[in-house]
Parts: structure tokens; C-alpha cells; sequence
């Protein structure tokens, strides 16, 4: 049984890392946080920083090298990371690109976290993860997994949603036409009970992430239906 950890005093607020706060989960997670009294402060690192993460007084922005950690080091000082990172093939142009940024990024940054004493990092995989699997990426997130779990960091929790709903700022046309589908289709799914199957806005992933920062738990995944459901009712 999880168990939640109830903390509405601001004495006792958390500090949290956000790997990826640009993106399409990493910037609803931002905004989730930055209005969550139980967060004291936000550190945002990634390679850019946008003027809405600089001009909120909660949240420290910072626009580095990510393969670099030792430039960036002593700003890890949080008690939790969230892990918002990724790519497509198409925009990684090779196998070996993507695997740079989907597997050994994280695990550097992972590794650095765990240095630096972060407790707990909680990270996006995706649906249907395996190591046997017969797709590249399905394989890739599993090595992800992994290099997660062996990285010296206490607690990690793994998110794995399905097709994600949400504006993207790339365009990515299959995922565009899946999502129209999806969309169609997830009130049908969710009828008969296979909302595992469905889609997952990722406010709703967000949202749920930001949760699994608060129970007590061992090393850990969820799957897309846990996820709509801690996503949109607060409870696992």
C-alpha cells in the first residue's frame, strides 16, 4: 500500500529539479508546481530558458549543457528530480543520437542527482517498454529504466503513459493524427475498460507526477491507467 505524505507546512516545503521544463509535460509540471505551496522553490535546467521561467520569483532557471553536470552541479540541491527528457528519431536524425539523449542523458544526469543527494527522481518512459522488444525505441526506454534504477539515486519512479494529447511547439505529424484519433476514441476506450490502451493528456501526466513526489513508495512504475487515474482524482 503507498502510503501519502501529507506536508501543508511551508517550514517544511521541498525544493525540486525539473529536467526538461520546455517541453510538453516538463512545462505543465512547471506550472503545476510554481502554484503548490508544498514546493518552496523550482530549479529548471535545461538548454534554454524561456522569459516565464526567469520572471517567476519560485523558480531558478538555468540554460547549460546538460551532458556537463559538473558545470551545474551545485545547483542540484532539491530533494526530488523530474526526469521531462526526450526525443524523436526524427529529430535525433540516428539510432545512436537518440540513444544519447533517451538513455545516457538521463542516466548522466540521473548519476549527478544522485551525488548531490537528491532522495527520489521520477521519470517519463513509455508504454510498453521491453528489452526484448522488437522496436528501438521500446528497447531504448528500457535501458533508460535501467540505468534509472542503477544510478545510486534511493527512490526511483517510473511514469509510463500512453500517447501523450497536448500542443506541441514541433510538429510531429503521426503523433497529430493519433492524437485526433485518440481523442475520438478515449471516451469509447474508458466504456469498456481499457483506458490502459487510451490517451493521457499531459496535464494529467503532469499532474500526476506531482503527486508520486508526496507517497512513500519503493522503486516504482506506473502505467497509463494509474496514471489517468492519480492524475485526475489525486489517488493511486
Amino acid at each position: 500500500m503507498i502510503e501519502r505524505v501529507e506536508n501543508n507546512d511551508k517550514r517544511d516545503a521541498l525544493q525540486s529539479i525539473i529536467f526538461g521544463a520546455t517541453g510538453l509535460v516538463g512545462s505543465q509540471l512547471w506550472r503545476i508546481q510554481k502554484k503548490d505551496p508544498r514546493w518552496s522553490g523550482i530549479t529548471c535546467i535545461g538548454r534554454s530558458h524561456p522569459i516565464e521561467l526567469i520572471q517567476d520569483n519560485k523558480t531558478s532557471s538555468l540554460a547549460v549543457n546538460l551532458f556537463e553536470p559538473d558545470s551545474f552541479k551545485d545547483k542540484l540541491s532539491a530533494e526530488v528530480a523530474f526526469c521531462c527528457l526526450g526525443t524523436t528519431m526524427k529529430k535525433a536524425g540516428s539510432k545512436e543520437a537518440f540513444w544519447r539523449i533517451d538513455v545516457d542523458l538521463p542516466e548522466i544526469l540521473a548519476k549527478a542527482c544522485a551525488e548531490a543527494g537528491v532522495r527520489r527522481m521520477i521519470a517519463i518512459s513509455a508504454r510498453g517498454v521491453s528489452s526484448n522488444s522488437m522496436f528501438f525505441y521500446n528497447r531504448a526506454k528500457a535501458a533508460m529504466e535501467t540505468a534509472l534504477y542503477n544510478s545510486g539515486i534511493p527512490e526511483v519512479v517510473i511514469v509510463r503513459p500512453s500517447l501523450l494529447l497536448g500542443d506541441r511547439q514541433e510538429s510531429r505529424l503521426g503523433e497529430s493524427i493519433a492524437t485526433k484519433m485518440f481523442s475520438a476514441l478515449n471516451p469509447l476506450l474508458d466504456l469498456v475498460g481499457i483506458s490502459q490502451a487510451g490517451a493521457i493528456h499531459a496535464d494529467t501526466l503532469a499532474r500526476a507526477m506531482n503527486e508520486l513526489a508526496w507517497m512513500q513508495q519503493p522503486n516504482s512504475r506506473y502505467d497509463n491507467e494509474e496514471l489517468l487515474k492519480l492524475g485526475n482524482t489525486g489517488q493511486a
